[in-house]
């Protein structure tokens, strides 16, 4: 990781739209319109930041970075909107699960956490009001999962693969319940692209999906560790069965590589551009409707790493119109 020398380097806040990066120990924002080499506009590090496996990052409606650690006593640290540097969160959320490696925020502020500790879909739920998981559900018919996301009708989607390692991407009912959802819609089938779990891997999280609030679409980041590919699929958000996508981004001009540790890849901004983090604080930008073997319209390049490889860094995007409440 970076030096924590780099914090002499830390910059003023970020502005409201910006992209977030989860690095293990800290987390870093750039401007969403920044492309090419980009001086950090945020860095969290530091002791008391308490970020030590930080591997996913979500933002609220009203701009907070919940920030999931993989390991430290399963917990989501949540930070204003322009904690920057070596300070403390806002607050601390206790997860009822440890081995997190999936998280998300509805617009109610509920975090929803994805555990790899049972094997399944474990899922354990926060509320703002508390600082303490007051449910948990495992989603039904998923042996691994490594997905998560909230739909425009706040509903939690949850991708992974059933028992026979088909793909599955499933949509429960936590706007109405937040301890025992129901199944919305699913969608599997090897119509919809989506690579099986060919190596079930609970470390690289071979599946990511992001929402698109601007045109209500579905994004699927795949990965095939035994055929070293990958690809963002795009379906109607409230696509079901065993359905194709409307778009794929694939290709070489793409620069799209394979996943990180224990993180999502992607995210979407409410003007509905895909943002995919790569190695080294990389982040491809694709234009909304991006389709087929095409370039990113913009990259953002840490300009402040040097030589240092980083491994790729769970992603969020902030683009809302923050009224600094908790």
């Amino acid at each position: 990781m970076p030096s924590t020398a780099l914090l002499a380097q830390t910059p003023t806040v970020c502005p409201t739209n910006a992209v977030f990066l989860a690095l293990t120990d800290q987390v870093r924002g750039y401007p969403t319109r920044a492309n090419g080499p980009t001086q950090p506009c945020q860095i969290i590090q530091g002791s008391q930041t308490t970020l030590t496996t930080a591997n996913s990052v979500s933002i609220s409606v009203n701009g907070y970075l919940h920030v999931l650690q993989f390991l430290t006593n399963g917990t989501i640290a949540v930070f204003l909107p322009d904690a920057n540097g070596n300070v403390a969160p806002n607050r601390i959320e206790s997860v009822l699960n440890n081995d997190l490696i999936a998280e998300a925020t509805d617009r109610r502020v509920n975090d929803f956490a994805l555990s790899k500790l049972e094997g399944n879909a474990a899922i354990s739920v926060t509320q703002p009001s508390t600082t303490r998981a007051e449910f948990a559900f495992v989603a039904p018919g998923f042996s691994v999962a490594s997905a998560l996301a909230v739909d425009n009708d706040d509903n939690l989607i949850v991708g992974g693969w059933d028992p026979n390692n088909n793909a599955l991407i499933e949509t429960l009912s936590t706007s109405t319940s937040l301890g025992a959802p129901t199944v919305v819609r699913q969608l599997t089938g090897p119509n919809t692209g989506v690579f099986p779990g060919d190596i079930p891997d609970f470390i690289n999280n071979t599946m990511s999906i992001a929402i698109d609030p601007e045109n209500d679409e579905l994004y699927v980041y795949t990965y095939s560790p035994t055929q070293s590919m990958q690809k963002i699929l795009v379906f109607p958000r409230r696509a079901s069965g065993n359905v194709s996508p409307v778009r794929v981004i694939a290709g070489a001009l793409t620069h799209i590589g394979p996943p990180g540790t224990l993180n999502n890849k992607i995210a979407v901004s409410a003007d509905g551009r895909l943002y995919v983090a790569e190695a080294n604080n990389r982040i491809l930008v694709f234009a909304p409707g991006a389709s087929g073997n095409v370039p990113p319209s913009q990259i953002i390049e840490d300009s402040t790493i040097g030589s240092t490889q980083v491994d790729a860094g769970g992603i969020g995007v902030r683009s809302c119109q923050c009224n600094r409440q908790p």
